[in-house]
């Protein structure tokens, strides 16, 4: 609005409902208070790509989800914020969306990191006779209707 737009036109630029324009134009529940519980509705610039793994999202790609679905901001904006498919951001909310309340970026991310595979130990790492037998059975000239039964 200091840049000469009405109400009607700043709601829009910032995806909010005009009763909420009004709120906050008028000082009651303003961006300062929700600043203080946490939740900053203000757009923020795309996240840049987590260093980690492309196959999952980042903590702070769930943040900045998590913020764009305060301002109500579509599914496929956000998915072309931050270069993802608008089916992956859908998933996302749905599966972190519990009764379709608020979605929760943080819970999103424990419960992620609990879901990804594990590393786990070689199956034939102890027992080397076995592993002896397997390396020689495959260093052969192998063929699945070899082993294959009747």
């Amino acid at each position: 609005m200091k840049e000469g737009h009405s109400n009607r036109a700043a709601c829009r630029i910032l995806g909010i409902n005009q009763n909420t324009g009004l709120r906050w134009l008028n000082g009651r529940n303003g961006v300062e208070g929700l600043v203080q519980q946490g939740l900053d509705p203000r757009p923020r610039k795309a996240v840049p790509m987590a260093s980690g793994s492309s196959r999952y999202l980042s903590e702070d790609e769930r943040i900045y989800i998590a913020d764009r679905l305060l301002v109500r901001a579509s599914l496929r904006s956000i998915a072309r914020d931050l270069g993802r498919s608008p089916a992956t951001i859908s998933r996302e909310v749905a599966r972190n969306r519990p009764d379709s309340r608020r979605y929760h970026p943080f819970r999103a991310q424990k419960m992620a990191q609990k879901r990804r595979p594990r590393p786990r130990p070689a199956k034939l790492a102890g027992d080397d006779e076995l592993r002896h037998h397997v390396v020689g059975c495959l260093s052969k000239r192998w063929s699945p209707s070899r082993y294959a039964g009747p």
